[in-house]
């Protein structure tokens, strides 16, 4: 939350606070650099900073469609 506030977002930094949302992302920035460790290994340091947006688009996309596979589910 407070790179949110910090980078002038406070307004989605309150709505995410009010939702829950804040949850969810203190947990995932835990689990992140282990995460990270895990699945890249060595490879991390060939990373550029880039490729940030597009792997957040990606993470939002897949967790979009998460939800759509257990809405799905939930409803059949």
């Amino acid at each position: 939350m407070l790179c949110l506030v910090a980078s002038g977002r406070d307004d989605l930094a309150a709505t995410w606070l009010r939702s829950g949302f804040v949850e969810f992302l203190d947990r995932f920035y835990r689990e992140l650099p282990g995460a990270l460790r895990e699945g890249l290994g060595e490879r991390m340091d060939e990373i550029p900073p880039r490729w940030a947006l597009g792997a957040s688009r990606l993470l939002a996309k897949q967790l979009a469609r998460h939800f759509d596979e257990l809405s799905v589910r939930e409803f059949s």
